[in-house]
């Protein structure tokens, strides 16, 4: 829960240093989020990959608008969370954590476009 006594330590340089750091990994996990979210509907729809997490491969089996909307919806429940508890250090942390494995996940994603190009190039004619 949070108390008075928490937001006045977030108001410390330190505190508008943190909170400003984790406004921006959130911003960018929602911007990395969207950018997975078409990455992988159009490595998926047209057959070059498959979903590999299981939950959201269910949401996909049901179509790209429900797959879209359960991807945004848990991502920024997730990150509204973190936000809520931004004034605790853990939330910088847990920030940074899901700012770093969308990081990887587009890393994937820039690795399979990569082999995908070589292999178009291979291809004969």
């Amino acid at each position: 829960m949070e108390t008075t006594a928490t937001r006045a330590v977030a108001l410390t340089l330190g505190g508008l240093r943190r909170v400003r750091a984790l406004k921006g990994l959130l911003v960018g996990t929602l911007l990395f989020n969207l950018l997975d979210l078409v990455l992988t509907l159009v490595v998926v729809l047209t057959g070059l990959a498959i979903e590999a997490n299981p939950v959201m491969a269910e949401a996909l089996d049901a179509g790209p608008l429900p797959f879209s909307l359960v991807k945004l919806a848990l991502v920024s429940m997730g990150v509204w969370i973190i936000w809520r508890y931004r004034h605790r250090p853990a939330a910088v942390f847990a920030g940074g954590a899901v700012f770093a494995a969308y990081v990887f996940v587009l890393f994937v994603h820039m690795k399979g476009v990569h082999l995908a190009s070589l292999a178009m190039v291979m291809v004969p004619n």
